[in-house]
């Protein structure tokens, strides 16, 4: 079974950071996950703004699908997804 991953990055300007690249966006926090689990979790306390998550497999030229669940404890959230 292949290593999960997943990384948060904050963006300052929502609307703009969408189309820089990565690298140009603070990392807040990386997961790695353990090689014989099929999930990754993570808790971490953000402050108010944009955050993206950025799910990937740790071995080099492998495809897959990721299902992301997040969990606030507050009613103020907005999303924007890539689909």
């Amino acid at each position: 079974m292949l290593n999960g991953t997943f990384c948060i990055f904050q963006s300052k300007h929502f609307d703009r950071d969408e189309k820089r690249h990565i690298s140009k966006l603070q990392l807040i926090g990386q997961v790695e996950g353990e090689t014989d689990r099929r999930e990754v979790t993570a808790r971490f306390d953000l402050d108010p703004g944009g955050y993206f998550l950025v799910p990937y497999y740790q071995a080099e030229n492998h495809s897959g699908e990721f299902l992301l669940r997040v969990l606030t404890e507050s009613d103020d959230v907005h999303t924007k997804s890539g689909w």
